[in-house]
């Protein structure tokens, strides 16, 4: 093994290849747990004063969490560490290789929204969305309580919280707070 060569690359380089996806593909990428995908915003991203956080047609990286299936009859959780690791193979990717993106964003429930808060240094907002998503989402629900299943989706949608950083404050936090420096 050559040393010069595996000093120089980067983490994200050196972990197994079930945990990222090929270099080729530039807008879907997976570091650890979460996925990263870099789009443009549908719809402007609003704070709770009404003002206008991240305008629509804005390059971002959005975070998803894919759903982890235990086994029946078990609880089970994630361990936090696992999402610190995956944020910093991530941040570190993207302060490596260029992106046009000026937010990292990610839309969850309330309280995995308050840990990205409290751990990571994202500002949370908890109604993102403008309020005529809002007045679709009730109306939905009104109409969905003939289908348990759509409803349930529809609440859980105008639960959701937005978290979300620049580039820049991602990279600096990556290297104080997720171990990067």
């Amino acid at each position: 093994m050559d040393l010069r060569t595996t000093i120089h690359d980067p983490p994200y380089k050196k972990i197994p290849s079930f945990l990222r996806t090929a270099d080729q593909d530039l807008s879907d990428k997976r570091f650890g747990i979460l996925y990263f995908s870099e789009n443009q915003t549908k719809f402007d991203l609003v704070g709770a004063s009404g003002n206008v956080l991240i305008p629509r047609g804005t390059q971002v990286i959005e975070i998803r969490i894919p759903e982890v299936v235990f086994p029946k009859g078990e609880k089970g959780w994630v361990p936090t560490r696992v999402f610190t690791e995956s944020l910093a193979l991530a941040a570190d990717y993207y302060s490596s290789n260029k992106s046009n993106a000026r937010f990292i964003i990610g839309l969850t429930h309330p309280r995995l929204g308050r840990l990205a808060r409290k751990r990571w240094g994202f500002s949370e907002e908890a109604h993102p969305f403008p309020e005529e998503i809002y007045q679709l989402l009730d109306l939905g629900l009104k109409e969905g309580k003939d289908n348990p299943e759509q409803a349930k989706n529809l609440e859980s949608l105008r639960n959701q919280v937005l978290v979300y950083q620049t580039i820049e404050d991602f990279s600096k936090s990556a290297q104080t707070n997720l171990g990067l420096d």
